[in-house]
């Protein structure tokens, strides 16, 4: 019995793992994470997105902090565009059944352990982006108001998902 529960719990371990291991971008987007200089815009990206959230880069010439700002904005971009592209690229593992597993009388289960791994994956995925995109535009309505101007970014934002919540209703 014990021998039985044992193999099953590692067939489930393993079927979590194969939909973890699903590509969740597509190839041409594989082919950008691979090479150097993508490697270092990633890189740089990060690090200045780093340095707007955290408040540091105010301190810099206003030269400087308008390119670490430019930059971090172009890595957010690139994050929301990755958030959205794994989010069809789930959709698209869906209906092409790659989560399916065939011959085993216990597939509905294995099959869930498959998808929930590809949810969580692309959930973490999205959030992280979708989160770091709105830090960004959050710290850039904070310069506005210091600079004397009116906040656009988050008030915009509220405005677009009040519509979307609206239209939905």
């Amino acid at each position: 019995m014990k021998n039985i529960i044992k193999q099953k719990i590692l067939r489930a371990v393993m079927e979590f793992k194969i939909g973890w291991n699903l590509t969740q971008e597509p190839e041409f987007i594989q082919k950008y994470e691979k090479n150097i200089y993508f490697k270092i815009f990633k890189l740089i990206g990060a690090f200045c997105l780093f340095l707007v959230v955290s408040g540091i880069a105010r301190e810099f010439n206003k030269l400087v902090f308008y390119y670490v700002i430019t930059y971090s904005l172009l890595y957010s971009i690139y994050r929301l565009v990755i958030g959205i592209n794994s989010v069809i690229q789930f959709i698209l593992i869906i209906f092409s059944g790659k989560l399916i597993v065939r011959n085993s009388p216990t597939n509905p289960y294995y099959t869930a352990f498959r998808a929930v791994s590809q949810v969580f994956r692309n959930t973490t995925g999205f959030t992280v982006s979708t989160g770091i995109t709105f830090a960004l535009c959050y710290e850039l309505d904070e310069i506005l108001l210091q600079e004397g101007k009116e906040a656009y970014f988050v008030p915009n934002m509220r405005n677009v998902i009040r519509q979307v919540i609206n239209n939905i209703k």
